[in-house]
Parts: C-alpha cells; sequence; structure tokens
C-alpha cells in the first residue's frame, strides 16, 4: 500500500474512534432526567426568586465548581418578545419597560418567566422550546 491509502484508513480509525468515544461518554436524555429525579426537589428546583422561602440565595448544588466551570456553555437562549407581540398594551396610569425583572424559576425541567407586561411564558429546560404562554388580565385592561 502507499501513503495515500495508509492516510486514508487512519483517517477512517481515528473518525470511528471517535464517534465510539462520543456515544459512550454522553449519557442520554432518559438517563439525565432520571438522575435528576432522584435529587430532591430543593437541589433539582429553583422554585422561590431567592432560592427557597427565606431568600437565602444558597444553593445546594454541587455540579458547578471552580474546577469546571470553565466547561459550561450556553444551550439555549429565549428571546424575550415585545409587548406588542405578546398583544399587552401599557398597563393605564402606570409606565412599564420591556422584558422581565424577574428571576426564572425552575421546576421539574420546565422553566417559567413572567414578563413585565403580565404574560407568564412556560419552557422547557432541556431546549428552550416554549410549551405555553399565558397573558394576565385585569379589570384595567377592559375599561
Amino acid at each position: 500500500m502507499n501513503h495515500k491509502h495508509w492516510g486514508v484508513i487512519l483517517a477512517v480509525l481515528l473518525a470511528s474512534v471517535l464517534l465510539l468515544s462520543s456515544i459512550f461518554t454522553a449519557a442520554p436524555p432518559a438517563i439525565q432526567n432520571a438522575e435528576a429525579q432522584q435529587l430532591s426537589r430543593w437541589e433539582r428546583n429553583w422554585e422561590y426568586h431567592n432560592a427557597n422561602p427565606w431568600g437565602t440565595n444558597y444553593n445546594p448544588q454541587t455540579q458547578l465548581n471552580s474546577g469546571n466551570v470553565e466547561h459550561l456553555e450556553v444551550k439555549w437562549m429565549y428571546p424575550i418578545p415585545s409587548s406588542v407581540d405578546v398583544g399587552q398594551n401599557e398597563i393605564p396610569g402606570f409606565g412599564s419597560v420591556e422584558g422581565s425583572m424577574a428571576v426564572p424559576l425552575v421546576i421539574d425541567g420546565n422553566v417559567y418567566l413572567i414578563l413585565n407586561r403580565k404574560t407568564v411564558i412556560a419552557m422547557d429546560a432541556a431546549d428552550g422550546s416554549s410549551i405555553w404562554d399565558a397573558a394576565y388580565v385585569t379589570e384595567a385592561d377592559n375599561a
């Protein structure tokens, strides 16, 4: 065999090894979800504005630390819609701003976000896809 063939064979072998190693190192989503469910409610969720009913901001999770934080990566982003897109008008007598000033809540794999324009959005924490949204309507909105 000449050197070209060895190069092709080596490239195919290397690609095969990399492909097989990635299959065995990444846990499937079903396993990740099962592992998450084994955590206590406080370890897998962020249900309150400051982490818990007492507002301590204490986070018992230990998955992130100074040794692995550099490996974090963005998995998804959710573009917060403008008030025009969600069909909301200004609240009579009050000034309001776009976006959200509230902390997103994470509960059992769902992310809940409340917008400043009285709309709640539920998203899938795994991929950021929208599950539902609902606008809070008051009597002032109907006046």
